[in-house]
């Protein structure tokens, strides 16, 4: 496990860009149920609609074999490895990338090559969490060291699936989506609102007058334990899932 950090008092957590995964035995054996959507209906850009990009393509703007198998994956199962375009989003292209996203990160006209070359560098920075919804789908396509690769990097940019991974969860997709029902308790979950968004965490220990959480993206894309005092303005409270027919 990793190591804990200094005692502090909890605080709006870190914006700056953090991106290294995380070595030991904590992460290394995790097999989570990742819930995804499916492909809706696309319509087909003009351009380069019926081209479809060859693994020497995406190998030309992958850093390592590692990053062009998962955004072959990636691929095939937001647009079939056409030029689309989502009719219910701004997203489009083969890596299905939406507006915001594009003036984010991306350089160029929104065509072929630069959306295929700005996911694979996307891919490289370890966002993966950018196709978060639809990984229930290309994570099996993927060669089985890749596959618990990207999961570990799915994991460490997700607070839902980190405590998904150690304790069980309803469907949600925000922490915001849950309602805390229990004292305070260890081995069960803790939420947090910030201004910038929901949190999630797994109580380790409880203390006088707090307690120790770990937890996954509280600082971007890492796994970090803190002690987190009770009157910390962000804590919302204490949550187990109950299913119903305990209830």
């Amino acid at each position: 496990m990793a190591v804990g950090l200094p005692f502090v008092q909890a605080t709006m957590p870190p914006t700056e860009p953090v991106s290294n995964i995380v070595s030991g035995a904590l992460l290394s054996a995790i097999n989570l149920p990742i819930f995804g959507v499916g492909m809706p209906f696309f319509s087909v850009l003009p351009q380069n609609a019926t081209n479809t990009p060859s693994e020497d393509f995406f190998a030309k703007f992958s850093q390592n074999s590692t990053t062009s198998e998962i955004g072959w994956a990636i691929a095939e199962i937001e647009s079939n490895f056409l030029q689309v375009k989502n009719p219910i989003s701004t997203a489009e292209g083969v890596f299905q990338i939406t507006e915001a996203t594009w003036e984010e990160n991306c350089e160029g006209e929104q065509n072929e090559e630069n959306n295929i070359k700005c996911g694979l560098q996307m891919i490289d920075d370890d966002e993966l969490w950018r196709w978060q919804e639809s990984s229930d789908k290309w994570l099996p396509l993927l060669s089985t060291s890749t596959r618990a690769y990207a999961r570990k990097i799915l994991i460490l940019n997700s607070c839902v699936l980190y405590v998904r991974s150690r304790l069980a969860l309803p469907p949600i997709r925000t922490p915001a989506d849950l309602t805390p029902n229990i004292p305070a308790c260890e081995k069960c979950a803790v939420l947090f609102s910030y201004k910038n968004g929901s949190h999630i965490a797994v109580v380790e220990q409880i203390f006088p007058g707090g307690m120790w959480v770990s937890e996954t993206n509280w600082r971007h894309g890492q796994y970090t334990e803190r002690f987190v005092a009770f009157d910390d303005p962000a804590f919302r409270g204490f949550y187990k899932y109950i299913p119903l027919a305990k209830r």
